[in-house]
């Protein structure tokens, strides 16, 4: 029979820690952020003008095809039970028929910025690979070719797929499908290399940041905080779990 222990922590180390957490994704993002602690050691980034009336709601992670995101039981309608809204959602307020897409593709970074209207297929089309042992790629739309020993680039558009060529190196074939990505889907192009030609650093627009709320830190100074709140946030994890 398995024993189950729940560890308390005094209330002033629950605020240290979520602290800590919240300067190290403010220098990170190079934006001010506030943090939502959720369940399975997770939490949201939220902007601080939002932080306010997110924080009354008790959050919790659900998990969909592989991603968390956050998400509380709620009244859905007049007509309706009880049911799941997600914080996305409730932030971004898209029409019933959109989705809100995550930018960066971290589904609990929850800032406006980072959040845009989307339909089903654009959603798809911001999606990363999901990487599994029998791929021969880690890059979207790239495989091997074995009989030729070559790498071939290929994407879908319109219900179609569009061969892109046969590269003698993965690296090349990822970058045709890059550019044909950019041509194809424009904004909602999930990019293997997003730092060539299309920058993903945190602040950037593709990477959700705000350049109107943005403010600098040296570079010695972030290079020197963020390890530092990095291992901070990875033991964050560790003592959530033990709540």
């Amino acid at each position: 029979m398995a024993i189950r222990f729940k560890v308390q922590f005094p209330s002033w180390l629950n605020r240290l820690v979520l602290f800590a957490l919240t300067l190290y994704h403010s220098i990170r993002l190079r934006c001010p952020v506030r943090i939502i602690p959720l369940t399975k050691g997770k939490f949201a980034i939220v902007d601080p003008d939002d932080y306010h009336w997110l924080s009354k709601y008790n959050w919790h992670v659900v998990t969909t095809n592989g991603f968390y995101y956050a998400a509380r039981r709620a009244r859905v309608s007049e007509c309706r039970s009880r049911g799941t809204v997600f914080m996305n959602r409730e932030v971004l307020k898209p029409p019933p028929n959109l989705l809100a897409d995550h930018r960066n593709h971290h589904t609990l970074d929850n800032r406006k910025s980072n959040l845009r209207p989307a339909t089903y297929v654009e959603n798809g089309r911001n999606r990363r690979k999901v990487t599994k042992r029998n791929k021969s790629s880690k890059y979207k739309g790239v495989s091997f070719h074995k009989s030729k020993k070559r790498w071939r680039a290929v994407i879908s558009y319109q219900g179609r797929s569009i061969q892109l060529g046969e590269f003698k190196t993965e690296l090349e074939a990822a970058k045709a499908y890059d550019k044909a990505a950019k041509f194809h889907f424009g904004e909602f192009a999930c990019l293997n290399l997003p730092h060539e030609g299309h920058p993903n650093l945190p602040g950037s627009p593709r990477a959700g940041g705000d350049p109107d709320k943005c403010y600098m830190f040296s570079l010695p100074a972030r290079r020197l905080l963020i390890p530092l709140f990095h291992l901070i946030a990875k033991l964050f994890s560790l003592y959530r779990r033990l709540l």
